[in-house]
């Protein structure tokens, strides 16, 4: 079996991030708008995490080389699980 192409990957990860606003905007029972949001947005930080039929993917920055803040290139999720520190203060 082939190697999944760069459009093969992204596409199913948009159809993974479609899945799971259907699913949050269509749960039933009576949740706050701030709630759905929330459950959106952790599922996505699930999936980017792994923890779905899609990879792992890893978020870098991308930066101007001049930027005074940002690192070009510094991963910030190459240690840790994002969707578990989502709620840590």
């Amino acid at each position: 079996m082939a190697k999944k192409t760069v459009e093969e990957v992204r596409a199913e990860v948009l159809e993974h991030v479609r899945l799971m606003v259907k699913y949050w905007s269509e749960l039933p029972g009576e949740m706050s708008v701030a709630d759905r949001c929330d459950g959106v947005a952790f599922s996505i930080l699930t999936m980017i995490d792994g923890s779905t039929p899609v990879p792992p993917l890893l978020l870098s920055v991308l930066a101007e080389d001049d930027d005074p803040e940002y690192t070009n290139g510094m991963m910030i999720n190459p240690d840790c699980m994002l969707h578990e520190l989502m709620h840590r203060d």
